[in-house]
């Protein structure tokens, strides 16, 4: 059967704090402890990001268990830092730039929304699911206090002058986070030149341009522009896109595996988590391959490793000619301004009778 997605489990291991939470995160991390913590009470205190499960009651009130926790959004920018190191809100008005950025492999796995007023915005959406990272094993962490110096100011409102300032912020030692991911290669597959299903990717007047840059990005020559129908729609229209070959969508899968494989998440003052192991299934039956059963999956520690083949891959779109998709689209304009021309037909013959009931009333 042909693998229509890709699941995977992933380990990572680390030391201290990579993600810390908003700075009001601190008073729903006091309720959910349950008791007294003196740090919390400050404004000076960083807190990192919670997976939180309610365990129990006790005399009445819920007990919770917290786990430190690594966004998402945290996980999915540092796979992605190397290629988008910044981001740059000018980039709408540099065309070559924003074709670079939009067919790179950044660009292809996370997705993409820009919008420029006056214009038609161009978007993608993401084939590459990645949830939180959450810990796993049993250690606690505890709030420690430190210290910032920084040259003497005056202050008016102060008695006497202070470079000192002191803090307060969670820390663990060891770590143990596991998250999952998921790669659609029906998003990762087709990418639409078609404006009807709010998905256009690419603005056609750059289609060249942003061909030959999809082509450095793949290795092998970008597909030609063409009509596709999704194979198991009942109501689908045929859209105008690029559809990526078998061998072209394994090499983008190969670059997630790239990434991920490496990752490994630094941040100042002591803090890392990297990537210990990865574990994959390949989903063919959604119905029978689900990613909560432990059956199926192998390991991968190398991109080599990966088994997914040209072949195996599941091709969820027909072609469809280009006559047949604008005699489709013809026929859809014409019923369009017959039933307008119909339906002003009919307030005219209502404006009419009114006008005639009212001359004849008077």
């Amino acid at each position: 059967m042909s693998v229509r997605s890709i699941w995977g489990k992933v380990r990572m291991v680390g030391r201290g704090i990579v993600n810390y939470d908003g700075k009001d995160a601190r008073y729903a991390v006091r309720e959910w402890i349950g008791h007294y913590v003196a740090a919390l009470s400050f404004d000076n205190v960083k807190v990192a990001k919670h997976s939180v499960r309610k365990i129990g009651e006790k005399d009445g009130k819920p007990v919770y268990q917290l786990r430190i926790k690594v966004s998402s959004a945290c996980l999915r920018h540092s796979l992605f830092e190397a290629d988008q190191p910044f981001h740059n809100p000018g980039i709408m008005h540099a065309p070559k730039a924003l074709l670079r950025l939009i067919a790179s492999v950044a660009g292809l796995l996370r997705g993409y929304m820009f919008e420029s007023k006056g214009c038609v915005g161009i978007k993608r959406k993401s084939p590459l699911l990645v949830t939180d990272a959450e810990q796993v094993n049993d250690t606690v962490s505890t709030f420690d206090i430190g210290a910032q110096c920084a040259p003497k100011v005056e202050k008016e409102d102060a008695d006497e002058a202070s470079g000192l300032t002191m803090h307060y912020k969670e820390a663990i030692c060891e770590v143990v986070y596991e998250f999952d991911f998921a790669i659609d290669l029906n998003l990762l597959q087709f990418i639409s030149l078609d404006n009807r299903y709010d998905r256009l990717a690419v603005d056609p007047n750059y289609l060249e341009d942003y061909r030959a840059c999809l082509t450095r990005t793949l290795g092998s020559q970008a597909p030609d522009k063409k009509w596709y129908m999704y194979k198991t729609a009942t109501n689908g229209l045929p859209e105008e896109g690029i559809l990526l070959t078998r061998e072209q969508v394994v090499v983008l899968v190969q670059e997630v595996f790239q990434r991920l494989l490496g990752l490994c998440i630094q941040r100042g003052g002591g803090g890392y988590a990297r990537v210990e192991s990865v574990q994959v299934k390949h989903v063919c039956n959604p119905i029978t391959d689900l990613p909560g059963d432990p059956s199926g999956y192998y390991q991968v520690k190398a991109v080599e490793d990966l088994r997914l083949k040209p072949e195996d891959v599941e091709v969820f779109y027909t072609e469809v000619s280009e006559d047949e998709a604008k005699a489709f689209y013809d026929g859809i304009e014409t019923a369009e301004k017959n039933q307008k021309a119909k339906a002003k037909e009919q307030r005219a013959a209502k404006k009419k009778a009114k006008e005639e009931r009212t001359s004849t009333e008077e």
